[in-house]
């Protein structure tokens, strides 16, 4: 039996939380049961939130892609619980001899239980190959890190902090956001570039925190770890807008595929559920990795 979708009930039947093994990379998969929910989110709850939170004004614009809130419905899935680390990463190149990520030698970024990063949607689509699963789609996505609710973020309601997410949040990568230091976004980015005071006392080459070991927070209620925060994970999907949006956008279509989940080196407003982002499939980023879906019908 493998741990593809399954929505059925009845005896045998998966149930929420149940756990198995994936025995080719090892590891270890959570049953999301399948149910309906709003995705996205509207212009009236983004004021709503900035308004409580004092964030940026200027940061709502990257939440234009967010709407209409719409509903879906998903099947109940199998995911990976953590980020796909580079110890199940390196199995993956031992098997198949596929190309190493860059700095795949580089002891900021190679840990075991590190997330793997510097992973292009290429790369992600040959493991899961290797693995016999897929990429999450972005709706199953997003109905993964609301735990069964309309909640914000992954663990709730609560404003991030340093229990919550590895993201750019005093206490979480040694790093003060604008409002606390006094600097304007744009000088605190350059600060962040020129490679000042990062938790682990180095940044990668392009200037950012390095991946976390996966697991480090609390898990939602599905079971699911690090859904926001540590890396951005890619999704099946191309970059396009919602039904019935009025967006325009030269991202929009077969250009961009769907990145999702927040990075460590992103402000709290990028770790909500509802939060969109493109990368190119065969770009790489030192903060973005993925997660699996198996398939049914593959197992012992």
């Amino acid at each position: 039996v493998w741990y593809g979708a399954a929505s059925a009930e009845g005896d045998g039947a998966p149930k929420p939380g149940d756990k198995r093994i994936n025995p080719t990379d090892s590891a270890e998969m959570v049953f999301v049961p399948g149910g309906e929910f709003l995705m996205g989110s509207d212009p009236k709850e983004i004021d709503e939130l900035w308004a409580k939170t004092g964030w940026d004004a200027d940061w709502k614009k990257y939440a234009a892609d967010e709407s209409p809130k719409h509903n879906v419905k998903v099947d109940g899935f199998w995911m990976y619980a953590t980020e796909v680390t580079n110890e199940q990463y390196g199995k993956f190149l031992k098997a198949t001899q596929h190309r190493e990520p860059v700095f795949w030698k580089d002891g900021r970024f190679n840990g075991p239980k590190q997330a793997a990063a510097f992973v292009s949607w290429d790369d992600a689509q040959a493991y899961c190959n290797w693995a016999g699963a897929r990429l999450p789609t972005e709706s199953e996505f997003e109905y993964a890190l609301r735990g069964g609710d309309d909640r914000v973020f992954p663990w709730g309601n609560e404003y991030p902090s340093k229990t919550k997410c590895y993201c750019l949040l005093e206490g979480v990568v040694g790093l003060l956001v604008p409002s606390e230091t006094g600097l304007t976004r744009k000088l605190f980015l350059k600060h962040v570039l020129l490679g000042y005071d990062n938790r682990y006392g180095v940044l990668d080459p392009v200037g950012y925190g390095v991946p976390d070991p996966v697991g480090n927070y609390p898990a939602n209620p599905y079971g699911l770890f690090d859904l926001e925060g540590n890396v951005y994970e890619w999704c099946a999907d191309w970059y396009d807008k919602y039904p019935l949006s009025t967006m325009s956008s030269d991202d929009f279509g077969q250009k961009y595929r769907v990145v999702r989940g927040g990075g460590c080196y992103c402000y709290p407003d990028s770790q909500r559920c509802a939060v969109r982002r493109q990368s190119l499939p065969d770009g790489v980023d030192g903060h973005v990795g993925f997660r699996c879906v198996p398939l049914p019908g593959r197992g012992p």
